[in-house]
């Protein structure tokens, strides 16, 4: 890892606990989401090069920020997806609080300044008549400055479905 940048490293040793996990793309929700409703219109709201390209901005301190808390917190990936799986809102924002503690800038660009740009996509779409679904990963959907605040925020009304 010693040659990869420091987000690099970070996102490579999340990953592999991902696939130890037993996580595979396969699985995964795009992939998922992209048969079920093969067949319909779809689109991105980022590519997977865009979300790569949000890390390669960070400040190398929040670079090294996040390698640190990823080697620290052994247990991010199946934590979050037992929260996930659980529907438990709450341990889910406690992970995000862990990650963004103290840490703005990594909190702007991985966090905040998507969902500040998505809520904004998303309320105009909600002026235009039909149905559309929208798919973001859990640790956007929970805590003060997410895109469900900002959201309800804009006037719209937000209820979790099962």
């Amino acid at each position: 890892l010693d040659r990869l940048e420091t987000w690099a490293a970070a996102v490579t040793i999340e990953s592999g606990r991902a696939r130890a996990a037993g996580a595979t793309p396969a699985d995964g929700v795009e992939a998922v989401l992209a048969a079920r409703f093969a067949g319909k219109p779809q689109r991105a709201f980022e590519s997977a090069g865009s979300q790569l390209g949000f890390f390669d901005t960070l400040s190398e301190r929040d670079q090294r920020l996040l390698l640190a808390r990823t080697v620290e917190d052994s247990s991010g990936y199946p934590a979050m997806l037992s929260a996930w799986s659980a529907g438990n809102v709450a341990a889910l924002a406690r992970s995000n609080e862990r990650l963004f503690a103290g840490a703005p800038g990594l909190e702007a660009a991985l966090l905040t300044n998507r969902n500040a740009r998505w809520s904004r996509w998303i309320a105009q779409r909600m002026k235009q008549p039909g149905t559309i679904m929208i798919a973001v990963g859990a640790g956007h959907l929970v805590g003060p400055k997410s895109l469900v605040a900002m959201l309800r925020a804009r006037g719209l009304r937000v209820a979790r479905v099962q």
